[in-house]
């Protein structure tokens, strides 16, 4: 297939005829455009575009077409033609777009759908094949799709898929992603990423209205309204007419995996430049021990996404990876990477985490393998006198830490264990970043002392083992453990004793600061049968934040606080989780939430072993800016009104950058319509809701040096 240059690719919608009839093009399914900002405006005739979507057109009509291409850069402008295609009733309609003086190869290419409504031909505007999508049947009601090239061999293929899903991975021999089927208002849309012949940067539009694998129709997009009581100093949305128009949604511009973030400038940005303010979760406190894999399904993954989480912790042990010496367990790997999968499908992003607790499962733990240990010379002391975390005050854990850090063999172990890992898994498109060890613990030594010096060394010899597998990934550095519920490290002691953080070479500052936060005081009360346990002292929590943030500002390294938490059944846990997200959005942290067991009866997920909700999902469900096209310079959500506020500062990041907005489906129903005022002019500012993802879509004036946007449910 000729390579698309500066221009985009069209894709027409098309309903699939049955045999004898006359095909018809249903312009209401709309023509999706791929990776790129189109405004297109009929000289004759009544069509219009709105995302993308031409409606009213007739063939040959002639339009004019201005295109931006978000990859390049590079706008475009000509007149087009739509041109039919007529043919048996086996032909579907299909439309090419002419740029003049050009040759037909910015088109949409034709369909050829076969009787059975089972299969579709894919060609270009000459007719040439480029290859096929098959729907293969299965049993109970799930069918499989199939992408073939031009010689009619097999390029991808997805699982089976139950007829209720509107999302399918379709992958290549190699079970790598090379495609996905989406669908929205009934509509089937194909995206592949080098799959065979396809270009990776078409987009076709399809409908399988005949047959039985017809996705459920979808709520169409909710449109901005006017907020009436938003406040004269905000305008009121624009009316669907005369505004500026919202360019066609990408997986990039929705701020997914596709979109692989960075450090810069001590700001954690996306591929297109928007400083990214994380909130996610780990997962999972049943990862610890065997089955360390297995247990986790795709409906656990959807509800995280229910939650407005876009990103989860995702742990690993020693243990897992390597439980024998020079032995690595690929089948657990590969069913990592079938999980990985599943996030990357939903626009989740994923860090990888190497845990440990207390040293090992021998000692009441987690993480490190059998064959780490120390030789046991004194087997009638017990492995554990007391439960976690205070087993770290035993001897024998002492002792094992304090081996571990200081031979140097068994650290270049553990990095050889990472680049295994990365070897592995560095290909899902989920994968943002390495976090290098959970919580490290001294054994002997002053805590500052040990961060400065070995922690810093592991550190330094974990990263050049990963560098050579993946060079570009985000590194996360976590201090010394106790700095999780005592905020103060050696991070902040002046001259030699500072965390040197040589492991990352001035050429690659590619790194977070990734300390936890768990409030001593909580532990402590409880100890003492104090009710309620979380005294509602948030001043403890803010004080702590300040602190983590001046750390991370002196790294010149971005914040994110790996974990955080209360078990549910402890009194006060609803107020202390509440507390802590509004510091959280009020200082602008990023964060990941402690944890996600959904096989288990478990004291800190939001969900039981049935999938239901415990009442605590209502206190973390929250919406919040996900990706800032330009500076974020304050959130608010107040839960009660479920009103969200957002300001931030104009970035300059080009026309098409739209800010992304996380906004729950247990907070706002995709469905659902909603009030959205921005303090941008009138006509000057547009928003758009994806149908999949819920996520809101904001192109503000790039001439207002400063915007405000309210969201909040529309009132009846």
């Amino acid at each position: 297939m000729q390579r698309i240059q500066s221009l985009a690719f069209f894709a027409a919608a098309l309903c699939l005829p049955a045999a004898g009839e006359t095909p018809a093009v249903n312009f209401d399914r709309g023509i999706s455009v791929s990776d790129i900002v189109g405004q297109v405006r009929a000289l004759q005739g009544p069509a219009s575009v709105a995302a993308g979507v031409i409606r009213g057109a007739v063939p040959d009509q002639r339009l004019e077409v201005a295109t931006f291409d978000v990859l390049s850069g590079q706008t475009s402008r000509g007149s087009a033609v739509l041109q039919s295609i007529a043919g048996t009733p086996d032909w579907a309609y299909g439309y090419s777009y002419r740029i003049d003086g050009g040759a037909w190869d910015v088109s949409a290419g034709k369909l050829k759908p076969a009787r059975d409504g089972r299969s579709i031909d894919l060609m270009d505007a000459s007719g040439a094949p480029l290859g096929a999508i098959r729907v293969a049947p299965g049993s109970a009601g799930e069918t499989s799709y199939l992408i073939l090239d031009a010689q009619g061999a097999e390029t991808a293929r997805s699982g089976p898929v139950r007829p209720s899903e509107r999302e399918v991975i379709l992958r290549d021999a190699n079970g790598e992603p090379a495609a996905r089927l989406f669908a929205v208002n009934g509509s089937w849309t194909l995206e592949t990423r080098d799959a065979g012949a396809l270009d990776p940067r078409v987009a076709v539009v399809l409908a399988f209205l005949r047959s039985s694998e017809a996705p459920p129709p979808l709520p169409r997009e909710q449109t901005e309204r006017a907020a009436a009581t938003a406040g004269p100093s905000l305008s009121p949305g624009p009316a669907r007419a005369g505004r500026r128009a919202a360019p066609p949604v990408s997986r990039a511009m929705l701020g997914d995996p596709l979109s692989r973030p960075s450090v810069q400038d001590g700001v954690l940005r996306d591929a297109l430049g928007r400083q990214l303010l994380l909130r996610g979760i780990n997962l999972s406190e049943r990862s610890k021990r065997p089955p360390f894999a297995g247990w986790l399904k795709p409906e656990h993954v959807d509800a995280i996404a229910r939650m407005g989480f876009d990103h989860v912790r995702f742990l690993l042990t020693w243990e897992a990876v390597e439980p024998k010496d020079g032995l690595f367990d690929e089948a657990y790997l590969d069913r990592v990477r079938e999980e990985l999968s599943w996030f990357e499908a939903r626009g989740i992003y994923v860090v990888l985490d190497m845990h440990q607790d207390q040293f090992s499962r021998r000692f009441g733990g987690d993480g490190m393998p059998d064959w780490v240990h120390l030789p046991d010379k004194f087997p009638w002391f017990p492995n554990v006198i007391a439960p976690f975390p205070f087993n770290y005050i035993n001897p024998k854990v002492i002792a094992n830490f304090a081996s571990f850090f200081h031979a140097k063999e068994k650290r270049r172990r553990l990095a050889g264990a990472w680049a295994h890992v990365v070897s592995r898994l560095k290909d899902s498109k989920a994968v943002i970043g390495y976090d290098l060890l959970n919580e490290p613990f001294p054994g002997v030594g002053l805590p500052w002392r040990f961060e400065a010096r070995e922690l810093s060394t592991l550190y330094k010899e974990i990263t050049e083992a990963i560098r050579e597998q993946d060079k570009d990934r985000v590194i996360f550095l976590e201090p010394q453990a106790l700095a999780a519920v005592f905020p103060f490290t050696g991070l902040k002691t002046p001259g030699p004793s500072r965390f040197p953080f040589a492991a990352i070479k001035p050429s690659d500052p590619n790194a977070v600061y990734a300390p936890h936060w768990y409030d001593p005081f909580v532990d402590i009360r409880a100890i003492l049968g104090m009710k309620p346990n979380y005294d509602g002292n948030r001043d403890r929590t803010a004080d702590a934040f300040d602190n983590l943030r001046r750390q991370a500002q002196s790294l010149g390294l971005p914040l994110w606080l790996g974990e955080y938490g209360m078990e549910r059944d402890r009194s006060g846990s609803d107020q202390y989780v509440r507390d802590h997200a509004d510091l959280m959005d009020e200082k602008l942290i990023s964060s990941a939430l402690w944890e996600l067991n959904p096989v288990e009866k478990d004291g800190f997920t939001f969900i039981d072993p049935e999938g239901k909700d415990y009442p605590l999902a209502a206190h973390i469900a929250r919406p919040h800016p996900r990706a800032v096209a330009g500076t974020l310079e304050r959130f608010r959500y107040d839960p009660a009104e479920r009103a969200l506020e957002v300001e931030w500062s104009e970035g300059k990041l080009g026309p098409g950058t739209p800010t992304v907005i996380e906004l729950p489906d247990k907070v706002y129903a995709v469905d659902e319509e909603l009030d959205v005022a921005l303090s941008d002019p009138a006509q000057r500012w547009r928003v758009q809701r994806d149908p999949v993802s819920g996520r809101l879509l904001v192109w503000a004036d790039p001439d207002s040096p400063r915007h405000k946007l309210i969201v909040k449910p529309r009132r009846r």
